[in-house]
């Protein structure tokens, strides 16, 4: 993990926002990351959970996963607007009886994830857990999401600075 963290320290993006983009682009530190998502996945869920997230962020995440630890498993991931279907998912719809957990790189407001969740409320999914990247560790955000699901942030900010 800190091999990661040190890595993330040197690709870090600070202006004019914090990104990790590079990162999530660089094939070694990919795995790496998802490799470490993926070990919070089997210490917390029994079950292989269906993972999911916003668009952007969590498409190279889950992709890595998927191609590195899942192979034939499920993931979905959730659009900022409508499609032609009705539907905000892409990939594999979850139904009521899956397990889901959602992703992302960085944690800001935790506006993306609550949007995602609303969506997988609506059809009768329930999140059962979240997992960060990088938690800017904002004022209430931790708190808006608990009330859901557990979240776990791999780094605070304040780790990579």
């Amino acid at each position: 993990m800190s091999f990661l963290k040190e890595k993330l320290k040197k690709e870090l993006i600070l202006e004019p926002f914090i990104s990790c983009k590079p990162s999530l682009f660089n094939n070694d530190t990919l795995k790496d990351i998802s490799m470490t998502f993926n070990s919070v996945l089997v210490n917390n869920w029994l079950c292989r959970p269906i993972i999911g997230g916003p668009a952007t962020g969590a498409i190279p995440i889950i992709t890595s996963l998927m191609h590195l630890t899942y192979h034939n498993e499920k993931s979905f991931y959730v659009r900022k607007t409508m499609k032609a279907n009705n539907s905000y998912i892409d990939g594999c719809v979850p139904t009521c009886l899956d397990r889901v957990v959602l992703v992302d790189d960085i944690l800001n407001t935790g506006g993306s994830l609550l949007f995602c969740a609303q969506v997988l409320r609506e059809i009768k999914v329930d999140v059962k857990g979240f997992i960060v990247l990088i938690d800017k560790e904002l004022p209430g955000t931790r708190e808006r999401l608990e009330k859901i699901a557990p979240l776990h942030s791999i780094f605070t900010l304040k780790e990579l600075l």
